[in-house]
């Protein structure tokens, strides 16, 4: 597979990723008691997965730019 794909697939990852999180991490803040621990669990997952992406995507930015 040419690694211009893996990294579009990447790209469309982090993405998707990103909208997710913006959606659902005011679970996180919530102070209601109504969300149990596994899906408070899941949400973390997600934002810590979110987050190495990030930063994955910077290092490649910084490596294609230069800087």
């Amino acid at each position: 597979m040419n690694f211009a794909f893996c990294m579009k697939d990447a790209w469309k990852l982090i993405k998707k990723t990103k909208k997710l999180v913006e959606k659902y991490e005011n679970i996180l803040l919530s102070r209601s008691g109504i969300f149990d621990e596994e899906l408070i669990s899941g949400v973390e997952e997600l934002i810590n997965f979110s987050l190495v992406f990030l930063r994955f995507s910077e290092i490649i930015t910084i490596l294609k730019t230069g800087r």
